[in-house]
């Protein structure tokens, strides 16, 4: 019984088994070289003098630690929003708030993350968290945006060149995402979805517009071109206004995101309007775009 031999040669003759207490050694002559297999370590050597060694036994990749998600980073994409029926053709009597989209940037300083795991692959979990979201909305029309006591009512410049004219709204965010991803392994080489909810609180809203007139006086007209106010350009280019803007205090914006490693394509579609009710147009808002996350 081989078992029991400490040395025995194979009836291959170039090849010789040894066996020691347990401990599997063979050599094998062959083709100008000598190899010498250790258990799962291989020695080769040639003729030339050139030695080989190599590791037979295959590493075994380690699961991640933990589910990580991907939250953190910097959202960058553009803003717009929808009547109820899913379009951008507003009532007339709302044209001031037609958007430039190309310019109506949204950036998202996504802060920290922390994850909770609901799988034992690690591959899938939920990712919450904190953030703060810019959201610019850039009017295509020379309008100003005003509040008053009743509703946002918004007028057309005329006489006066104003080339910069926007809407920002600042949110502080807080996202319950669920996310799968493919790869066990190794978060920078998988593919990953995520689909949920972002939170947002607003916490400071504000007009600028940039002036190319200074101390020029113009006038405010409604839809109909009737002149309603008579103002005048300040003595600084650039002039910023405070105020809610009867702005919705809430968000809660459906989000769903998908891409690879460190980079993802993401959608936000909000569930609640950008104007408070009976204050403004009912409309939702929504952003794409991209994020560069895993800080």
């Amino acid at each position: 019984d081989k078992s029991d031999l400490i040395f025995y040669a194979s009836p291959n003759e170039d090849t010789i088994n040894i066996n020691v207490a347990g401990m599997k050694i063979k050599v094998i002559e062959n083709k100008g070289k000598t190899e010498v297999r250790v258990g799962k370590h291989k020695i080769q050597v040639y003729e030339d003098g050139k030695v080989n060694i190599n590791n037979l036994k295959k590493e075994k990749k380690k699961k991640r630690p933990k589910f990580d998600g991907h939250w953190a980073g910097i959202d960058l994409g553009i803003n717009g929003y929808l009547t109820p029926d899913y379009d951008m053709n507003f009532d007339k009597s709302y044209d001031y708030l037609d958007l430039d989209m190309s310019k109506s940037i949204k950036v998202g300083i996504n802060l920290f993350e922390q994850n909770i795991s609901l799988s034992r692959s690690q591959v899938f979990g939920i990712t919450t968290g904190l953030g703060l979201e810019y959201n610019n909305y850039r009017f295509r029309n020379n309008i100003s945006l005003i509040s008053d006591s009743s509703e946002i009512k918004g007028y057309f410049n005329e006489g006066i060149v104003i080339s910069k004219n926007k809407l920002v709204a600042t949110y502080l965010t807080l996202p319950v995402l669920f996310e799968l991803q493919t790869n066990k392994y190794k978060k920078s080489n998988s593919f990953h979805f995520t689909a949920g909810m972002i939170f947002g609180l607003r916490i400071t809203s504000h007009t600028k517009k940039v002036f190319e007139e200074l101390e020029k006086d113009y006038t405010m007209n409604d839809e109909t071109g009737q002149a309603v106010f008579s103002a005048t350009s300040p003595d600084q280019k650039i002039s910023k206004k405070f105020d809610d803007f009867h702005l919705n205090p809430f968000r809660m914006d459906a989000t769903a995101r998908i891409g690879w490693g460190w980079v993802n394509v993401f959608a936000t579609y909000s569930l609640s309007t950008l104007f408070k009710v009976d204050k403004g147009p009912e409309l939702y808002p929504f952003s794409i775009g991209l994020t560069l996350s895993d800080w």
